[in-house]
């Protein structure tokens, strides 16, 4: 993947922040993604605690409505400067200040949705319909495409960390009362030596669920609120 790293002005002021181990870290998480060789993107690494709730995030720029958000309209002008760019990354500080296992994980959980989106769009974008459709039934963590990219991250971070320190920072996260739990669960869970089918899951979900008709029958409705629309921008463009 073509890269290009933005760093915030105030990165600067975080106590112990050095770009180049950063960019190091990025270089060696991108050996796991020969499928994004031609990929074009723009990192762009934030001072700030979080985004929302986000500490980490990915949008598709030739979607039409990738998801920036309207509230934070000075990243839309941070990747407009650029052309031709496939993908925009937003890390928050977690990532930023964060220690080489909390970056490898969070960078190379977001560098799998690209390869999930790169390698087959139409999936990726039906995946993210079965994450909103049925987030009552399953929870975020645990939709097809959140498992796939928490079980690459955990390939890579067990490579450039070793298992048994990424296995500590799991048991950790686990006995801290103040972390929310589910993450570290499923990610606990993750045996990488089992293979994971992402398109099979998710068309399993989607017929079992009878998203199709569902989604067919949203269309029909005259009256449709913000999410029916979600959904049915995401299906139109996952079709075209």
């Amino acid at each position: 993947m073509q890269v290009i790293n933005i760093y915030s002005i105030l990165c600067g002021s975080l106590k112990g922040f050095d770009s180049t181990i950063l960019d190091n870290t990025i270089e060696r998480i991108l050996g796991h993604f020969s499928e994004l060789k031609d990929v074009r993107s723009l990192l762009y690494f934030n001072h700030s605690i979080s985004l929302g709730n986000i500490v980490a995030t990915m949008y598709p720029l030739e979607y039409p409505n990738s998801g920036l958000p309207v509230d934070h309209p000075e990243l839309e002008l941070i990747y407009q400067q650029y052309i031709n760019l496939d993908f925009f990354f937003y890390f928050t500080r977690i990532v930023t200040k964060g220690d080489l296992m909390a970056r490898v994980i969070n960078i190379s959980h977001e560098f799998q949705h690209a390869s999930q989106y790169t390698v087959d769009k139409k999936i990726y974008m039906y995946g993210c319909i079965i994450r909103h459709m049925l987030e009552d039934l399953i929870s975020e963590v645990r939709s097809p495409i959140e498992y796939d990219a928490e079980r690459k991250s955990k390939i890579i971070a067990y490579d450039l960390c070793g298992d048994r320190a990424v296995n500590e920072l799991i048991e950790s996260m686990l006995s801290n009362p103040d972390v929310p739990r589910e993450f570290w669960e499923v990610l606990k869970s993750i045996n990488i030596q089992e293979e994971f089918d992402l398109k099979n899951k998710i068309l399993e979900l989607w017929e079992d669920h009878k998203i199709e008709e569902k989604i067919q029958q949203l269309k029909k409705s005259r009256i449709k609120n913000y999410d029916q629309k979600k959904v049915i921008e995401m299906y139109n463009f996952a079709n075209t």
